[in-house]
C-alpha cells in the first residue's frame, strides 16, 4: 500500500467520524461571564426556546422545585442561581443531552443525574462549593466512572 492509498484510507475514516458541535450559546455564555451582565445572560438563554426549556428543567431539578413552584422564566432562574452557577448548569444540560448514545448510556446518565442532585444538596456543607458546581462535578464523575 503506497502513501496515496493510505491518505485516501485516512480520508474515508475521517468522513465516518461524527462529531457534535458545541451550541453557540455555550460559547457566548462563556464570553459573557467574563464581564457578567444579568440582562444579557437572560436574553441569551431566552433566545432559543429549546435551550430555555432544557435550562429551566435542569434548574428546577437542581433547586428541587416542586411542581406548583417551578421556575418558569429565565430571569427568575438567573436570579435564583446566580451567574456563577449558570455556567455549570448550562454545561450540564448540554452534556446530559449529547452524552448518551445508547440505552445503557441513558441509564448511566440518569444515575449520574441522581448523584448530581444528591451532591447539590450536600454542597451546602462544603465551604466554597456551589450547588451547580457540585452537580456538574458529580454528573461528570459518575458518567466517566460507569463508561
Amino acid at each position: 500500500m503506497d502513501m496515496k492509498d493510505k491518505v485516501e484510507q485516512a480520508k474515508q475514516i475521517i468522513k465516518q467520524i461524527r462529531l457534535h458541535s458545541i451550541p453557540p450559546e455555550i460559547l457566548e455564555l462563556e464570553a459573557m461571564l467574563d464581564n457578567p451582565n444579568t440582562a444579557e445572560v437572560v436574553r441569551l438563554l431566552s433566545h432559543n426556546p429549546e435551550v430555555l426549556g432544557e435550562f429551566l428543567g435542569l434548574a428546577n431539578r437542581v433547586l428541587n422545585r416542586v411542581e406548583d413552584d417551578l421556575i418558569l422564566d429565565a430571569t427568575s432562574a438567573v436570579h435564583l442561581l446566580g451567574l456563577n452557577d449558570i455556567r455549570y448548569l448550562f454545561l450540564s444540560g448540554y452534556l446530559i443531552k449529547n452524552l448518551p448514545t445508547s440505552e445503557t448510556d441513558h441509564k448511566v446518565v440518569l444515575h449520574s443525574m441522581r448523584a448530581g442532585i444528591a451532591s447539590a444538596e450536600l454542597s451546602h456543607w462544603i465551604y466554597g462549593l456551589g450547588r451547580c458546581e457540585a452537580y456538574l462535578a458529580s454528573l461528570c464523575r459518575m458518567s466517566v466512572r460507569f463508561t
